[in-house]
């Protein structure tokens, strides 16, 4: 029957996730509603804290992102994943995205986001190669992410929608796509049709999927393409903008 059929597809899952053992999961999380009282966090989640820190002591002073809530998969599938990390994506004051926090903080433990993770598996490191340089930057082996003060950097990106290459679901089940246009590559998989709810605006473009604005974070930290500046402080940067205002207005008249 149909409920027997659910639960095959359910069991089946895990296993698939399980041989593939390159699979990042995403999860969504809350910083408004109240707290899942002796919420079970299964030992797959659990094994994605951020155990290296440079020094907890500067938490008080840079806080990351602080979480009520957090919405997990079923046990059987975290458990089998290779990865798991949050998939939010932070809105700034003009319902425009800029920045991606690196980190977030839950039951006074720290976690990366799922950017983090596919760009660590990507390039074969461990959770363990993983460090917290508190209001700084965020370090995965040898790559160090400088970052505002609380953990987040300001996204480059690449350019409009579609800038990266996009392959349906129906290409693929049909096999329209050939394996090797995929083997080696870092895929995303997200939802992009009509009425998706995971479509955002942007800088460089009004309409933009959540799968795109994450293959420009994960680009930014494989490759270093990050935006530079003062650290994503915005009173220095208005501080820079006035000066050279004042340059033009007071002082280019009179030469």
């Amino acid at each position: 029957d149909k409920n027997n059929a659910d639960s095959m597809e359910i069991d089946s899952l895990p296993h698939a996730l399980a041989n593939a053992g390159n699979v990042i999961l995403c999860y969504n999380y809350s910083k408004n509603l109240n707290p899942i009282s002796g919420q079970f966090l299964p030992a797959g989640f659990a094994e994605n804290t951020i155990t290296s820190i440079d020094d907890p002591s500067l938490f008080a002073k840079y806080p990351p992102e602080a979480v009520t809530r957090i919405n997990i998969p079923e046990t059987g599938i975290v458990d089998s994943s290779a990865g798991l990390g949050f998939g939010n994506h932070d809105l700034d004051y003009d319902q425009v995205i800029r920045w991606q926090p690196l980190i977030i903080g839950y039951r006074g433990e720290f976690f990366p986001s799922a950017q983090v993770e596919a760009a660590a598996h990507f390039c074969n490191l461990r959770q363990s190669d993983l460090k917290i340089e508190v209001g700084k930057a965020f370090v995965l082996g040898q790559r160090e992410i400088p970052t505002d003060s609380k953990g987040r950097i300001r996204i480059n990106f690449n350019g409009p929608e579609n800038t990266f290459k996009f392959y349906s679901a129906s290409e693929i089940i049909n096999r329209r796509t050939a394996p090797s246009d995929l083997t080696g590559r870092l895929v995303i998989v997200g939802y992009t049709a009509f009425g998706s709810p995971d479509i955002f605006s942007s800088p460089s473009s009004r309409r933009i999927s959540g799968a795109e604005i994450s293959a420009n974070i994960i680009e930014n930290i494989i490759h270093g393409n990050l935006l530079k500046g003062a650290s994503g402080n915005i009173n220095i940067n208005l501080a820079i903008i006035l000066i050279i205002g004042l340059f033009g207005a007071f002082v280019l008249p009179k030469i």
